[in-house]
């Protein structure tokens, strides 16, 4: 028996996870696989030791996600893509501001104020409506899906400012989403540095949590916690850095 972990890129939400996890249930080889929204991994258990890394991330790619080997300092690589979203979304969101700020002054043409509402559609939209592409050829239905529509059925009445706003809205949640995932996390990881080295940890299933006796106190809500809820891969190795 082999595992390998990849990194998945792409969810939005715990639905999304499970069409990764029934992507690569159906890799020739695979055991058994499961995949973490909140962490944006997939852990893969293999029955062929020979099957390759190459096949889980084309399934995975086939869905309508994109998969990788961990990568090394992971925070350091998600803090800067967080921050690269962050400044097209703001900057989406300012040209759209603007545009119709321009448009209800009547300071320029209107022709000029709806060009820039329409390019901060355009930019806002693309991401949800590439993502709906691939979820509706994957035979998915999920929020990018649903958003599309709205922004398309608003777009062909000539609203262009309500469709620029759903979409600007829609990427601004999922930013606020991704730094709470991140945060919670790490959170979670720096308890676990709290307790010994053998956590009890498996993909499913209770888990168990041991705490030093100095600690064991302090942390009895940490423990109570996570006996409570059947929690999947929260506490995994690569998290107790």
């Amino acid at each position: 028996m082999k595992t390998v972990k990849l990194q998945v890129d792409g969810m939005s939400c715990a639905s999304c996870a499970r069409a990764v996890e029934k992507a690569l249930g159906a890799v020739p080889g695979v055991e058994k696989a499961s995949v973490n929204f909140v962490s944006k991994t997939a852990l893969i258990d293999l029955s062929d030791a020979q099957t390759a890394g190459r096949s889980l991330i084309d399934a995975v790619k086939r869905a309508g996600y994109s998969a990788r080997p961990p990568a090394k300092n992971r925070d350091a690589e998600e803090d800067r893509a967080a921050r690269l979203a962050l400044v097209k979304v703001t900057g989406t969101g300012a040209l759209l501001f603007i545009g119709w700020l321009l448009g209800a002054t009547n300071l320029v043409p209107t022709s000029v104020s709806t060009v820039m509402v329409i390019v901060a559609l355009v930019l806002g939209a693309y991401p949800i409506c590439l993502r709906a592409m691939k979820a509706l050829f994957a035979k998915r239905l999920d929020a990018d899906v649903l958003v599309a529509v709205a922004v398309i059925a608003a777009s062909s009445v000539g609203e262009f400012v309500a469709a620029g706003e759903v979409a600007f809205i829609m990427l601004l949640g999922a930013r606020l989403e991704d730094y709470t995932v991140r945060r919670a996390r790490r959170s979670l990881g720096g308890c676990c540095r709290w307790c010994q080295p053998t956590l009890a940890c498996a993909a499913m299933g209770r888990k168990r949590l041991s705490l030093r006796p100095s600690c064991r106190l302090a942390t009895s809500w940490l423990s109570a916690l996570v006996n409570a809820f059947p929690w999947t891969a929260w506490c995994e190795a690569g998290w107790r850095r």
